[in-house]
This record gives structure tokens, C-alpha cells and sequence, in this order.
């Protein structure tokens, strides 16, 4: 799918990743109007979480993925 795919399906609520990504997804969470970025650490305990800004690639993308 494409970024502006991703992006509805995150308004939907859906946790959205890019093939090659580690353990991290993109997510809108309700009631904000920004992208997170969350990574689970790679298999760690730990959450990292941040906003997320797009590059240029990853608008451009068409290998944007609903995470299963």
C-alpha cells in the first residue's frame, strides 16, 4: 500500500510497518493528530516511543504493511 494508505489505516487504529523494519510500527493513537513511531526494543523489555516525521522515501513508498 501507499503512504497515504498507511496513514488511513492508522487513523483506523491499525499498527502500520515497512518490509525490512526490525520490531517498530507506526500508529496514530486516538485522539491526537500525530504519527508515533513505537519499537519494542528489539526483542528487549524496553518501549521506545517518538513522533514520527517522513522521509521523502517513505512517502514515495508502496511497500507499506498492516502488522499482523
Amino acid at each position: 500500500m501507499n503512504f497515504m494508505d498507511a496513514v488511513a489505516n492508522m487513523i483506523a487504529g491499525k499498527r502500520i510497518i515497512r518490509k525490512g523494519w526490525g520490531g517498530n510500527y507506526l500508529t496514530i493513537l486516538n485522539n491526537q493528530n500525530y504519527i508515533w513511531n513505537i519499537g519494542n526494543g528489539n526483542d528487549k523489555p524496553i518501549i521506545n516511543a517518538g513522533l514520527y516525521t517522513p522521509s521523502l522515501d517513505d512517502i514515495l513508498a508502496d511497500d507499506w504493511m498492516v502488522k499482523t
